[in-house]
C-alpha cells in the first residue's frame, strides 16, 4: 500500500500538481486554477494506467477548496457551499457547542478567504463569553464516563476528575461505565451536571440510581415518611430543574475564553502563520500597535506552481 502510494504522489508531482493530503485510502492534491472536472478525470485515469496490475484508482470528486488539520481529518467546501468536516479532531461528541458552532463558521471563513470574517465570528464569540449572552447548556462538554463509583472514589483524593465531581456535586452517587454526561465548569471553578433530556434525575435534590427489578437503573424519590404512590405531571409553562441549570450563567468566563482559543480557534493554527494567527485569536480580542489589517492577511494556501 505505501509503495503504491508514493507512485502516486510521484506522478502527480511529476505532472505539476501540489499534494495537500494522501494516505492508503486516498490523495488529495491541487490542481491548476481553472481546470475542468474532464481534465482532472484525464489526469486521475493517465496516473492509474502506470500503476501495477490490479491496482485501481478511481476519481472520488472535486471541491472548491480543503483544510487539513491532519491525516484523515479535514474539512472540504463543495463547489455548491457545502461544508463536510470529517475526522474526530475536528468534530467530537465532547465537544462544546459553542466552540463546535465557531469552529464550523472559521472553517468555512478561511475556505473562502474571508478574514474580516473569521475575525468578526471570533469576536462575537470573545463577547458573547464576556456579557454571559450564552447558556450554560451551551458550553458544556459531554464525557463517557470510565470508571464505576467505588473505582473513582478509591482514586478521587489523588486525582479528582470534572465529570464526577459534577455528578457528586449533584447528589449523584451511582452511576455506570459507558454512561455519557454532560457538565460545565462554573465560575467558583466548581463542575456542574447538565442532565439530558433522557435522565430523570431531578438535579438540585438527592439522586441515587439503583437497580431495578430487571437490573436497570431507575430513580430513587427520597421521600418523608414513604414511598412515592403518585406522579407528578409536568406544570404546562414550568421550568424543570434539568432546564433551570441549562440556563444558568454562572460559567467560568476565563476558562471557556481559553477553551475557545487552545481547543476551537488552535485547530486552524496551520491555515496561517505564527504572527497572524496570534494577531487573530488573542484571549483579550483587543488590536495590537503594530498589528497589520486584517484585510492583509491570507490563510496559507497550498496551489500548483
Amino acid at each position: 500500500g505505501r509503495k503504491v502510494l508514493n507512485q502516486v504522489v510521484e506522478a502527480l508531482r511529476h505532472r505539476g500538481m501540489a499534494l495537500i493530503e494522501g494516505d492508503t485510502d486516498g490523495v488529495y492534491f491541487a490542481v491548476p486554477t481553472g481546470w475542468s472536472e474532464e481534465q482532472e478525470r484525464a489526469l486521475v485515469d493517465e496516473v492509474a494506467a502506470e500503476l501495477p496490475e490490479g491496482i485501481r484508482l478511481e476519481y472520488e470528486g472535486r471541491f472548491k477548496a480543503m483544510f487539513s488539520h491532519e491525516v484523515k481529518n479535514y474539512a472540504l467546501l463543495t463547489y455548491g457551499g457545502q461544508l463536510i468536516v470529517r475526522g474526530v479532531a475536528l468534530r467530537s461528541s465532547r465537544a462544546e457547542p459553542f466552540g463546535e458552532r465557531f469552529l464550523r463558521k472559521a472553517l468555512l471563513y478561511v475556505m473562502t478567504n474571508d478574514i474580516v470574517g473569521l475575525r468578526r465570528a471570533y469576536l462575537e464569540t470573545v463577547e458573547a463569553l464576556h456579557n454571559r449572552a450564552l447558556p450554560a447548556s451551551e458550553l458544556g462538554a459531554k464525557v463517557r464516563l470510565s470508571k464505576t463509583p467505588e473505582a473513582y472514589m478509591s482514586s478521587r483524593a489523588g486525582h479528582p476528575e470534572a465529570q464526577y465531581e459534577a455528578l457528586l456535586s449533584a447528589g449523584r452517587t451511582r452511576w455506570f461505565p459507558g454512561e455519557r454526561v454532560r457538565f460545565y465548569r462554573a465560575r467558583n471553578k466548581q463542575y456542574v451536571w447538565l442532565p439530558e433530556e433522557t435522565d430523570e434525575a431531578s438535579v438540585g435534590n438527592d439522586w441515587e440510581a439503583e437497580p431495578g427489578p430487571n437490573g436497570e437503573e431507575r430513580e430513587a424519590a427520597a421521600m418523608a415518611g414513604g414511598v412515592a404512590s403518585e406522579v407528578v405531571q409536568d406544570v404546562p409553562g414550568a421550568s424543570s430543574p434539568r432546564e433551570d441549570v441549562g440556563n444558568r450563567r454562572d460559567y467560568d468566563v476565563d476558562h471557556y475564553l481559553q477553551v475557545l482559543v487552545t481547543s476551537y480557534a488552535g485547530r486552524l493554527r496551520k491555515a496561517f502563520s505564527a504572527e497572524d494567527f496570534e494577531q487573530l485569536f488573542r484571549l483579550d480580542g483587543q488590536e495590537g500597535l503594530f498589528d497589520r489589517p486584517v484585510e492583509d492577511i491570507e490563510p496559507r494556501w497550498i496551489r500548483c506552481s
